[in-house]
């Protein structure tokens, strides 16, 4: 009976780490999408189409 409950412990600590190294990858990913300068630098054709068009469009406004 010791011996099922220490591999249960034992798959219980692995489960967290593997879910732990999964959130921090989330984490990441997250980060990534979120973060303006990474699409800027992915993007950067695009990102400035778009700023000229809000500029029109606040000129255009006024």
């Amino acid at each position: 009976m010791g011996e099922k409950t220490d591999a249960i412990k034992h798959e219980i600590e692995q489960q967290r780490e593997a879910l732990g190294a999964n959130l921090e990858r989330l984490e990441e990913r997250f980060r990534a999408v979120t973060n303006w300068r990474t699409y800027l630098e992915r993007k950067p054709l695009m990102a400035l189409a778009i700023a000229f068009g809000g500029g029109l469009l606040l000129a255009i406004r006024r």
